[in-house]
């Protein structure tokens, strides 16, 4: 055998091995608030370890890959619309008159984009240490920090806001920011939140040949009947969406534990990292002992979420975490270097809920404990 007819055939391996679909890894959830590990199969179904397809009946999922040399900086810019809908970008200036005013956008998956005003919520052209928040009007950022409010009467360059009777041009390069007063709307079904921070919606979510899904149904991109994502782009997916409630969305009322401890100078609220939200579920932090009592709405009736100690002090870590309604406990875990994490998926009912952290051998030093992914699940209606 001749090198160039060696050659050609390691050429002729490797472009078939490359063509062969890479095994997709996803951490799924079921309606019992479990989540079981999965993979994209070859009939592109998501089953799991028993060959199960679990894909068809999950609430969620999430792709497991290394991110471990993604960057945690926030977004420079982007357009929030009112029904929660996050585009992460470059923003290409207002088109058009009213009502038809469009904000044009520039995403570098999605391309150009164009989005009525009457669907956005909020736009932030570059970073604010205070967002404008419109409640009764319109508010704008300015680039110094000033805010501006009134009603946005037109949508052009410049801006032109009517306040009081008055009106006042605002150009846009000496704007950081604007919120608008828009009609809170349903989202979709499906609901796609990515690495970039964008969150995307649609009808329907499969996915396609090669290291990718396609999303059917994206409102904003009408002239295309799917999108591709690449699974690597994807932080976290529901499903069902409309079942899914991040408990971090309920404030706890904050006591004592039950179990006999040292007392303490206060008993705070848990702390909510806003930036941590993989399927919207933003991070709870609990500094034991304390015990914290939420009042679960009606329809809810499964509680689920991952539950691990702190990276501060884990060597000082020695608690338990436990689950309880009424008299009923739910669920009793110790917590320690030796039991760093456990997945918790109860059947709850309306209610007060009370997660406990209570004291153990080692002292109340160190005793935090993490919740992610913290969702109730409501039944399916």
């Amino acid at each position: 055998m001749t090198v160039i007819s060696s050659l050609l055939l390691s050429l002729v391996a490797f472009v078939s091995s490359s063509r062969q679909d890479p095994t997709i890894t996803l951490d799924v959830l079921t309606p019992r608030g479990e989540w079981v590990s999965a993979i994209v199969s070859e009939d592109k179904k998501i089953r799991s370890a028993e060959k199960v397809d679990v894909g068809q009946d999950a609430l969620a999922w999430i792709p497991i890959y290394d991110n471990t040399d993604r960057t945690d900086r926030p977004p420079f810019s982007m357009i929030r619309l009112a029904d929660g809908q996050t585009i992460v970008g470059l923003f290409g200036r207002f088109h058009g008159a009213l009502p038809d005013t469009v904000v044009r956008w520039k995403h570098p998956m999605l391309g150009s984009i164009d989005i009525p005003t009457d669907r956005v919520a909020f736009i932030q052209i570059q970073p604010m240490a205070h967002p404008p928040c419109a409640i009764e009007s319109d508010e704008i950022v300015m680039i110094n920090g000033d805010r501006i409010g009134g009603f946005i009467e037109k949508f052009s360059d410049p801006i032109v806001l009517e306040h009081a009777g008055s009106k006042q041009e605002i150009p846009l390069d000496r704007i950081a920011g604007l919120a608008l007063v828009t009609a809170k709307t349903t989202p979709a079904k499906v609901r796609v939140w990515m690495s970039d921070e964008s969150v995307i919606d649609g009808k329907s979510i499969s996915p396609l040949f090669g290291d990718a899904f396609a999303l059917q149904g994206v409102s904003f991109v009408k002239a295309r009947p799917s999108i591709s994502l690449p699974t690597e782009e994807i932080a976290g997916v529901a499903q069902a969406l409309a079942r899914l409630m991040p408990l971090a969305l309920l404030v706890p009322k904050v006591a004592p534990p039950t179990a006999s401890t040292l007392p303490r100078a206060e008993y705070p609220q848990p702390t909510i990292h806003a930036r941590d939200t993989t399927l919207g579920a933003a991070t709870i932090e609990i500094r034991g002992p304390e015990r914290l009592i939420y009042e679960i709405p009606q329809g809810f009736s499964v509680f689920s979420a991952l539950v691990e100690i702190s990276s501060l002090a884990p060597a000082w870590t020695d608690c338990v975490f436990v689950i309880r309604q009424g008299a009923i406990e739910l669920a009793r875990q110790p917590m320690s270097a030796k039991f760093p994490k456990v997945k918790i998926g109860v059947a709850i009912k309306p209610g007060p809920l009370e997660i406990e952290i209570e004291d153990s051998g080692g002292g109340p030093i160190g005793d935090i404990v993490i919740l992610r992914r913290a969702l109730l699940i409501a039944a399916e209606q």
